[in-house]
């Protein structure tokens, strides 16, 4: 009812305005002018929709005068049997909820691979480690890649290093 009635007065009145400032715009600007106006009109009519939407719930539940004509004969805000609005948070929202990591979400954080052994060089495993009895590692570019510390060798997220490590 609210983005009706909002559309309705936005749309008589800017017959009033939008012809004028297509016509500026498009002299000043040219075609990007026109595209300019267009977009300052859809702006508004989004404006309408959300400002609407944001006010309808709260005239709804209006005690008063205002809020006995949005919702008409009935007190009831909401119709017999439907579900009623969700309660506030319990706590404030975080980054993590939105892109859905940390414990809530059921994902845990992956510790870090271990840091190199020397200056600049990848920790590389001792020959034939990790690999089955009489198999041979792959051929290919590049270094081997680096055995799998052990649960043990791995320190803990945000703990110190041990010194000689």
């Amino acid at each position: 009812m609210l983005t009706g009635l909002g559309m309705t007065v936005y749309g008589v009145t800017s017959s009033l305005w939008m012809p004028t400032t297509i016509s500026q715009n498009q002299h000043q600007f040219g075609f990007f002018g026109v595209a300019l106006a267009m977009v300052t009109w859809l702006s508004g009519a989004a404006f309408i929709v959300v400002a609407s939407a944001c006010a309808a719930p709260v005239l709804a539940e209006d005690r008063g005068a205002l809020g006995r004509l949005v919702r008409g004969s009935s007190p009831a805000v909401l119709v017999p049997g439907a579900v009623p609005s969700l309660g506030a948070p319990l706590r404030a929202p975080t980054l993590s909820n939105a892109i859905g990591a940390g414990p809530e979400a059921g994902v845990e954080a992956v510790p870090v691979p271990a840091a190199p052994t020397s200056a600049g060089a990848p920790a590389t495993p001792a020959a034939g480690a990790g690999l089955a009895a009489g198999t041979e590692p792959a051929p290919g570019p590049g270094p081997a890649p680096a055995a799998e510390p052990s649960p043990e060798e791995e320190p803990a997220l945000g703990a110190e290093p041990k010194p000689g490590s």
